[in-house]
């Protein structure tokens, strides 16, 4: 993929994408344009040798194909977030602490997601220094790594876990002493596990974990657990000594606007970490291939391109199965978006469509004393946050006043607003 500047065309566009010169995608991973610093990128990390391994360039077993069987072959987009997921700064650390790989439905994200938590196990996945006479990173096997996949269910859980497994050759499971099961895979050879945990959040807490995949992270909302689930994920990886540096990778479809799914809040995460008056660090890898918004899929031309935009790093896509199901009466135009174009869609009985909203937002406005407004408050006592807002009359301008909210933990006890 190629970059190109933002255009009028695509002056909507949110912070940190850019589109694809080749194709007309909206795309979010910030891989450099400028060929210095891509070979300065590449140079910093433990990427290359990771996709080596795995592709059997070195004198260790590779991985296979899970259908073909064929020796694994990672594709472009998939080696560039490899690249800089495993990417360090001078001092050591990784410049990314978490990530999120989005895609439509059959872009690959479970065998990717397999590929990575295979290298974990037994590739070359651990920081042992910087080569004193290159200065590249150096990359060796994890001793006792444990390695997780966790989801809103078990069963979604296993099936990564039996991608993972069909990764391995007879003679791979023989070179690294690899016994593979349903719900946990052994290796003799480093002590290491790949498992799906207990399904009670409750009894993964603590789990010294040194890599976590959090599959379909948009179906993890409040009613179905899901944010406990990842809460107990993010404080596992959160523990690990600085050796480590033990994080997790969230893959999922694109998440429902207002659903409040762990998909949208790390959308939000992300988006926050891009505003201007941002003071922490910019931590979060974020892997977006999007179609254009702005193409209308009730015009079958512009349908099949937007479904070519969205595929464009799955070469081996069906592309005209994917307009067919898409054509299908039966499936939604929200659901079409989020699951076939990666669009982030608004619920079909949603009051407003949230992009659009924020569109409007007009941060710099001054409201001047003496201008006539309403209020509007959201009250609670204790438990919850409480704002108020206020809107002008004149032109309807709506604007935060302030919000109160009780501190996070055991600084939160007793408080009152």
């Amino acid at each position: 993929m190629s970059r190109t500047s933002t255009t009028s065309e695509t002056s909507d566009l949110p912070a940190g994408y850019w589109v694809d010169s080749v194709t007309g995608a909206w795309c979010s991973l910030p891989w450099p344009s400028d060929q210095s610093e891509k070979d300065a990128l590449i140079r910093s990390s433990l990427g290359p040798q990771i996709i080596r391994w795995a592709e059997w360039q070195t004198d260790e077993p590779g991985l296979l194909h899970p259908l073909t069987g064929e020796q694994w072959r990672f594709s472009d987009g998939q080696r560039r977030f490899l690249i800089l997921w495993y990417a360090l700064r001078p001092d050591g650390r990784y410049v990314y602490r978490s990530g999120v790989k989005r895609g439509a439905k059959g872009t690959g994200k479970d065998p990717f997601a397999a590929a990575w938590l295979d290298g974990e196990l037994c590739g070359p996945s651990l920081f042992h220094g910087f080569d004193e006479r290159t200065g590249r990173p150096i990359g060796v096997r994890h001793g006792s790594p444990l390695v997780q996949v966790m989801s809103n269910s078990e069963a979604q859980s296993k099936d990564v876990l039996r991608v993972a497994n069909a990764m391995w050759s007879r003679d791979a499971r023989d070179f690294y002493g690899l016994d593979c099961g349903e719900t946990r895979t052994i290796g003799r050879e480093n002590n290491g596990r790949l498992e799906v945990p207990p399904s009670s959040e409750a009894s993964a807490e603590g789990d010294p974990a040194s890599a976590i995949a959090l599959n379909e992270v948009h179906h993890m909302t409040s009613e179905s657990g899901g944010h406990r689930v990842a809460a107990v994920a993010m404080r596992n990886v959160g523990k690990s000594p600085v050796y480590i540096q033990a994080r997790a990778i969230q893959f999922t479809n694109a998440h429902q606007q207002g659903s409040d799914s762990e998909g949208e809040r790390s959308f939000e995460a992300w988006q926050n970490q891009l505003r201007p008056n941002y003071k922490g660090r910019k931590d979060i890898l974020y892997d977006s291939i999007e179609a254009d918004p702005n193409l209308k899929i009730t015009d079958p031309d512009e349908l099949r391109l937007a479904i070519r935009q969205a595929y464009s790093d799955a070469p081996w896509t069906d592309y005209e199965r994917k307009f067919d199901e898409v054509m299908d009466t039966r499936t939604s135009v929200a659901d079409a978006i989020r699951y076939y174009l990666n669009g982030l869609a608004t619920a079909e009985d949603a009051w407003i469509d949230p992009g659009k909203f924020d569109s409007l937002a007009r941060a710099s406005e001054v409201v001047a004393d003496a201008e006539r407004i309403t209020l509007f408050l959201d009250c609670s006592k204790s438990g919850d946050a409480t704002g108020l807002v206020g809107c002008r009359l004149s032109d309807g301008h709506v604007f935060v006043v302030d919000v109160w909210q009780p501190p996070r933990g055991e600084r939160g006890k007793g408080w009152l607003v």
